[in-house]
């Protein structure tokens, strides 16, 4: 087994209940190796866990990774960076639409060989696409997108057309 693999079961082992593993990456700074590891919390409104959160898995995972250390299963000299995916965190399909649905999301899509962007809030999923409306947030407020008159329109996009969604936080 890679000791990469090893570093991943590690931090499957401490995981708590009620958090995922959004992503995890291992880059190389300096020559040594610095672990990334992007805590989810699936009970969250936002999927945002807290400091409290990270520390907690950094103080077990690292726990962890030491005795990897000690039998000389994965390389000396590491670091380890806990965080959580971020604000706008990226929304994996199809299963954080449902979980992030009642939020706008920015979406990136190809439509008619352009490739568009909108602040959309999901309608409704089906089989092969998504009909989203046109989010009431600040931002399409500004362009025009939303008026009194006008609550937003409805837009049906391929769920193959999709290149990228990302929540969307309006301040």
């Amino acid at each position: 087994m890679d000791w990469k693999d090893k570093v991943l079961d590690a931090a499957y082992a401490v995981l708590k209940p009620g958090f995922e593993i959004f992503d995890m990456n291992i880059s190389h700074v300096k020559g040594e190796p610095r672990i990334y590891v992007y805590l989810d919390k699936i009970t969250g409104q936002y999927g945002s866990p807290t400091i409290q959160d990270c520390e907690n898995f950094s103080h077990l995972f690292s726990l962890k990774l030491g005795v990897l250390e000690q039998k000389n299963e994965i390389p000396a000299d590491y670091s380890v960076e806990v965080s959580s995916p971020g604000a706008e965190r990226e929304i994996r399909l199809p299963d954080d639409l449902d979980r992030f649905k009642e939020h706008p999301m920015r979406v990136i899509y190809h439509d008619d060989d352009q490739v568009k962007t909108g602040i959309l809030k999901l309608l409704e999923k089906r089989e092969s696409e998504l009909l989203w409306q046109i989010a009431d947030v600040k931002k399409n407020r500004k362009n025009g997108l939303i008026t009194k008159r006008n609550k937003g329109e409805n837009v049906l996009i391929a769920i193959s057309d999709i290149k990228r969604i990302n929540l969307h936080l309006d301040f």
